[in-house]
């Protein structure tokens, strides 16, 4: 039900946030992109909730500090109890689970209060439908009032599959994700002003074909989701991928064994930057090699 309205909610939040960045003098595509991934995943698990939670600016600096510092904690084999930023990190752990509580609180007496001025004085029965489904696909039920930090709540958690573990991984892993990829978008973008002057005429060109834009639309923007795949291909989300059989030994085409329990790791970029795979221009940004035989002529259109 939301799929229309949060994107521009986020866009206007957001560039709220950049306006006042600008206002200092500084700007750059890594603090944009991390505040647009925060609050579009927010916004997903939550609704329009999360963009008037008070406490999104601190639970988005605690989050971006500890995605930073968890491999380095991550490596130790036994926790350095010893050490007194150990200690700090796992404090600032403990307040994000804390903040999480919060928002999840924030986000049911929300819903408590719309429910209670009734839903029917600005939705249609659809909506109430849908809003009914995501209350109950992602929202607790019977969320206990008041402070959050109390013995209660961390036993209702946990009844309920860990949800808050679950809201925590979502918004760790999944930030890091996006806005590496917005940020390679951005770059790019900076690096190759002629490409934002044809993307913005295709957004117009789409635009003035629908009275609003919605996703089937962005679909359509052919060299618009190019440039997106291949800012993806050219810096993946994850620098390494990891695969290990336990059981069986590995024979690959190439001649090579590996043994049952050796760790395989491969580099994304090196394999996305390989000539064998991409071609001979694999290390240059070229959206063009996304576009399909079907729309190649539009996307060629598009950039002479």
């Amino acid at each position: 039900v939301r799929a229309n309205i949060i994107p521009s909610e986020i866009v206007e939040c957001v560039m709220g946030r950049v306006d006042t960045i600008m206002a200092k003098g500084t700007l750059d595509c890594g603090s944009v992109s991390q505040q647009l991934a925060f609050y579009i995943l927010g916004s997903t698990l939550f609704g329009d909730a999360f963009l008037d939670w008070p406490k999104a600016s601190i639970y988005e600096k605690l989050l971006i500090t500890i995605s930073k510092d968890g491999c380095f904690w991550a490596s130790y084999t036994i926790p350095p109890f010893w050490s007194r930023e150990y200690w700090k990190y796992k404090h600032m752990c403990k307040r994000l689970k804390h903040l999480t509580q919060d928002i999840i609180q924030h986000c049911v007496e929300k819903y408590d209060l719309l429910s209670k001025i009734g839903h029917s004085s600005y939705k249609d029965n659809k909506d109430i439908e849908d809003e009914a489904r995501f209350n109950d696909s992602v929202l607790p039920d019977n969320m206990p009032s008041g402070v959050l930090l109390q013995e209660e709540m961390a036993e209702y958690l946990n009844s309920k599959e860990e949800l808050c573990g679950n809201i925590l991984g979502l918004m760790f892993h999944g930030c890091l994700a996006t806005s590496s990829l917005i940020s390679s978008i951005l770059t790019r973008l900076a690096l190759h002003p002629e490409l934002q002057q044809k993307l913005y005429a295709e957004i117009l060109a789409v635009q003035e074909k629908t009275c609003k834009l919605d996703s089937d639309d962005v679909q359509k923007m052919n060299l618009l989701m190019a440039t997106v795949y291949e800012s993806a291909r050219l810096l993946p989300a994850g620098p390494l991928l990891q695969r290990c059989s336990l059981e069986h030994d590995i024979y690959l085409c190439s001649g090579v064994n590996v043994p049952a329990g050796a760790i395989m790791v491969v580099p994304l970029q090196l394999v996305q930057m390989d000539s064998y795979i991409r071609g001979k221009d694999a290390g240059r940004f070229n959206p063009l090699r996304f576009l399909s035989e079907a729309t190649d002529h539009i996307g060629t259109a598009a950039i002479a």
